[in-house]
């Protein structure tokens, strides 16, 4: 058993489901422009973002640039509230 309560299990599944929909957006949005190394889980990923080519050298354009920093940010937020629910303990546990 992973500690956690119905509820935060829930709200878990729910957030990793997220964070699998903006991975593949991400990388899609990526591929679009010729780019297949870049990963969204990387932890350089925003610093990486910077210097993201497209497939014959030019930089992103500045709209599609844009979108795929949106979407690392959504992915970052909900990064971080998977860490903040596996990093607590369930309260019915705390009895």
């Amino acid at each position: 058993m992973d500690g956690l309560d119905i509820s935060a299990r829930g709200e878990l599944e729910r957030l990793k489901a997220d964070r699998d929909k903006y991975v593949e957006e991400i990388k899609g949005l990526c591929a679009e422009e010729g780019i297949y190394d870049y990963d969204p889980l990387a932890e350089d990923r925003m610093a990486r973002l910077e210097g993201l080519r497209t497939h014959d050298g030019r930089i992103l354009p500045l709209n599609m640039k844009s979108w795929i920093t949106r979407t690392v940010q959504r992915l970052e937020l909900v990064l971080a509230m998977i860490a903040d629910i596996e990093s607590k303990p369930a309260v019915g546990n705390m009895i």
